[in-house]
């Protein structure tokens, strides 16, 4: 199986770089968000290597040339590029599991321009080098303040809210919809934290989320809808499923137990569970994590349904957004949404009818003080398609 790849340095190149002239997107240029992911997030120095792994072309999850203009700007700086476009699917990736992960394995850096990058967050990527997940797919978001905020803002934001609720006993989450549940936020007493807190493999760009809460001893219920999707780590078919009326799922011990709801709706949610669990294996049943998103910045400008699958995999970040991690072996395979929660660890408001209001206290206020630039760094984005 052939890779086509693309090698762009400081002296030589030999497919000439994207010219980026506008067209479709004559008021663009992006340069801000893109030196802000190589520069902050990445900090690329020159002479180092930068393996961009990118989708096959017409794939239609990141617009046509996003790749080639990060990849020309890294090359301005003084990166040596490499572009790999290995297959999407499972098989077909197999076949070239090796050629790519000797590249990562001898890069300074890897980036994700694909998804590949989310189907290997929670894998043992091999190599020393960085390696970023972009969650870029599009020209209008590396123009925005989406892409522009910088890096280790949100970074910091993520290592604070991390901190405080590693150090809370329990949890609880409500939404309008009716969900109530509660679970613990530390394991046994022996455990330290980081057995409860599963780590990403890959940085994040932007800093979207932080890893997902482990679910130990999860009670109550969570309304669903209105979709379900999947967790973006196994490729199966009809991996979304829109759902026209709420679906209550009972849990017990971090196990949905039944469904209760417009008997068409419940029947639609098991059948896709256990159809998904018996592609996966494990208990179909089971509830492995969650996490709700810290970036206030998230924002989707397309309908939905065009595409179920691409906006679960662009809003996640969303404080208006909390999934959870079920069905089948971990990290599971289907995503359970709910919007606008209201989340508590210990009595401490951590998010309030979906606003992360962690951003409200006086000492992540004070940070915005180290980036006068962006004095609405926290200002909430509320579209997300909804």
């Amino acid at each position: 199986m052939r890779l086509r790849q693309v090698h762009w340095g400081t002296d030589s190149v030999s497919e000439s770089p994207l010219s980026y002239t506008g067209g479709l997107h004559d008021s663009l240029d992006g340069l801000t968000g893109i030196n802000n992911l190589l520069c902050n997030c990445l900090d690329i120095k020159p002479g180092e290597s930068l393996l961009i792994i990118a989708e096959p072309e017409g794939s239609g999850f990141y617009e046509e040339g996003i790749d080639k203009l990060i990849a020309k700007q890294a090359a301005a700086i003084g990166a040596v590029v490499q572009i790999l476009r290995p297959p999407l699917g499972d098989a077909a990736f197999r076949d070239s599991f090796g050629s790519v992960f000797s590249s990562i394995r001898t890069a300074h850096h890897t980036l994700f321009l694909s998804r590949l990058g989310d189907k290997l967050r929670f894998s043992n990527i091999p190599g020393s080098g960085s390696k970023t997940m972009s969650y870029t797919p599009e020209f209008a978001m590396l123009d925005a303040e989406y892409a522009a905020v910088p890096w280790g803002l949100f970074q910091q934001v993520h290592d604070r809210v991390l901190a405080t609720m590693a150090q809370a006993d329990s949890y609880r989450i409500t939404c309008p919809l009716g969900t109530q549940l509660s679970g613990r936020a530390r394991g046994v007493e022996c455990q330290p934290v980081n057995d409860t807190i599963a780590p990403f493999a890959v940085k994040l760009f932007p800093v979207l989320i932080y890893p997902p809460l482990r679910c130990i001893d999860l009670e109550g219920q969570i309304v669903l809808g209105p979709y379900l999707s999947s967790t973006s780590i196994n490729h199966f078919e009809n991996s979304s499923l829109k759902l026209e009326h709420p679906v209550t799922a009972h849990v017990e011990g971090s196990r949905i137990v039944r469904f209760e709801g417009d008997p068409g709706a419940v029947a639609a949610v098991q059948a896709q569970y256990q159809r998904v669990g018996k592609l996966s294996g494990g208990d179909q049943y089971t509830i492995h994590s969650w996490h709700t998103g810290i970036y206030p910045k998230t924002f989707y400008s397309h309908p939905i349904d065009d595409d179920i699958e691409r906006w679960s995999d662009l809003v996640f970040g969303s404080p208006r957004y909390t999934h959870f991690h079920t069905c089948g072996k971990e990290p599971g395979n289907i995503s359970a949404m709910v919007v606008d929660a209201t989340i508590w660890f210990d009595d401490d408001p951590i998010w309030e009818a979906g606003r992360f209001v962690f951003l409200d206290r006086p000492e992540q206020q004070a940070l915005l003080g180290n980036y006068l630039d962006h004095p609405g760094a926290f200002d909430m984005c509320w579209d997300i398609g909804l």
